[in-house]
């Protein structure tokens, strides 16, 4: 999860999956949005997910045009 605390807000983005996890199986990661005003209470974005390509939340990579 990366955190950004800007205009009074906090601004959060992170990886998650959609359904049960299976362990024998693949579950695509994607990436999701959610802003707090106190960085306790927070809310996910209705369009999640934001980026629907895989995401690794290890893979270090510089996410462009969200």
């Amino acid at each position: 999860m990366w955190v950004v605390h800007e205009d009074g807000a906090y601004h959060a983005w992170y990886c998650g999956w959609q359904g049960a996890y299976d362990k024998n199986r693949p579950n695509l990661l994607h990436l999701g949005y959610a802003t707090s005003p106190d960085g306790i209470r927070w809310t996910k974005h209705p369009n999640n997910p934001v980026f629907a390509k895989p995401c690794s939340q290890n893979a270090g990579r510089k996410i462009s045009a969200l």
